[in-house]
């Protein structure tokens, strides 16, 4: 889930299942609390993301670029099933995809990793 501000506030977008999403200009946020960047797209106007994975070791990250690319931020369940990003680190505002994966890493290796 990703919010449009920082601390998981404003509106918020979810997204479910495995795979990825090439390119987040489509996606818009939808209210959540106080509503702020309710109707904007998600691409390049997310500041913290939230992950809840269905087995121990799923991970999502998220690409500065569009098709997977470019710096990243890894949010990886590490046994708890969920990984929290208060403030992205190298996509704060500069979010352009997302892949989910059922594995340790997607990419990690180059990520700042949650």
């Amino acid at each position: 889930m990703f919010y449009y501000n920082s601390n998981f506030k404003g509106s918020a977008a979810n997204f479910v299942g495995y795979g990825g999403i090439s390119n987040l200009a489509g996606y818009t946020f939808a209210t959540n609390g106080n509503g702020n960047g309710n109707g904007l797209s998600v691409k390049s106007n997310s500041t913290s993301a939230f992950f809840i994975a269905k087995a121990l070791n799923e991970s999502a990250t998220v690409y500065f670029n569009r098709n997977s690319g470019g710096a990243c931020d890894w949010l990886w369940a590490q046994g708890s099933k969920q990984s929290q990003a208060n403030q992205l680190n190298r996509t704060y505002n500069n979010n352009a995809s997302l892949k989910v994966v059922d594995g340790e890493m997607a990419e990690g290796w180059n990520c700042y990793q949650f």
